[in-house]
């Protein structure tokens, strides 16, 4: 039998994205650029789309607010490498093909995650 705190927990997790978690994401953003600029090798050339703000659960129902997107970002020769799923999470940015850690965009990006499908593109473009 499932306890009424475990079963609340999963309310909280599964439940629509709110107001004010969308806000928690998008008060991100300037964190999310940063993180970026210190991963792609030439932030201010990468293209973006598809990018909003999700949410997903931890261990202890509490749910955080991150970015999720599509980057094609040029490499060190200076071609661009294709379009790459990637997860921003403040200041930690991790794109699908990052060894094990990569498997984590799947999960913390999937169709199942509460979202806010407005496009924020514009928001994590270089300035």
């Amino acid at each position: 039998m499932i306890g009424p705190s475990f079963a609340l927990a999963i309310a909280l997790i599964a439940g629509p994205i709110t107001a004010e978690e969308v806000a928690a994401g998008l008060a991100l953003a300037p964190d999310a650029r940063d993180a970026l600029d210190r991963k792609l090798n030439d932030y201010p050339s990468a293209r973006f789309r598809d990018v909003y703000v999700t949410v997903n659960g931890s261990v202890v129902g509490h749910r955080g607010s991150y970015f999720c997107g599509l980057v094609n970002a040029k490499n060190r020769m200076g071609a661009y490498t294709g379009w790459t799923d990637f997860v921003v999470m403040g200041s930690n940015v991790i794109m699908l093909g990052d060894g094990v850690l990569g498997s984590l965009v799947s999960d913390m990006c999937g169709s199942d995650d509460p979202r806010d499908d407005t496009d924020r593109t514009a928001l994590l473009i270089s300035r």
